[in-house]
């Protein structure tokens, strides 16, 4: 069974769609939501049953030029 995971992101001004864009084209996450507050986005992954998270996140979603985030 895979982890789900909440991963929160805080993107630099006016890159908002445009991270949120690379991440939909990455197709690793199971939802995407636009949050109002600290963070700007919010990704519910389902890591693979036996995957190190970190690692996961960091090769899946930072290797993505989604990294507008900071």
């Amino acid at each position: 069974m895979a982890d789900c995971v909440f991963v929160q992101l805080r993107c630099k001004p006016e890159t908002i769609y445009k991270v949120a864009e690379a991440v939909v084209l990455k197709e690793m996450h199971s939802e995407l939501f636009s949050t109002s507050g600290e963070w700007d986005l919010m990704l519910k992954v389902y890591v693979p049953e036996g995957a190190d998270v970190g690692k996961f996140i960091n090769d899946e979603l930072w290797t993505s030029r989604a990294s507008n985030a900071r």
